[in-house]
């Protein structure tokens, strides 16, 4: 059975080897370029667009979690005013 190579191997926490270090500093140098050459000012439009988008979409998210919560509130309170469930219109939603 073959042992694993050290570079596979996870290193103790906050400890990078100097083969991890190289490979990260080489990695670095080679992914800023996209951030800092010719691409510069796309790659920041993308990059603020997709997390613009990340946090639209938890917006959104968060809001339709809470109209929905008051959404069924008030489901609630009807059907236990009229104790059916069955007579439920969206207009006594709208109502109030």
């Amino acid at each position: 059975m073959s042992h694993p190579s050290p570079a596979l191997v996870p290193s103790d926490a906050g400890y990078l080897s100097p083969d991890e270090r190289q490979l990260l500093l080489r990695f670095w140098r080679c992914a800023s370029g996209f951030w800092r050459g010719r691409s510069a000012s796309w790659a920041w439009t993308l990059t603020i667009m997709l997390v613009a988008t990340v946090v639209l979409q938890l917006l959104t998210q968060y809001f339709l979690n809470y109209w929905n919560r008051d959404f069924f509130t008030v489901t609630d309170v009807y059907n236990r005013v009229d104790g059916s469930s069955e007579k439920f219109s969206y207009k006594a939603c709208i109502d109030g």
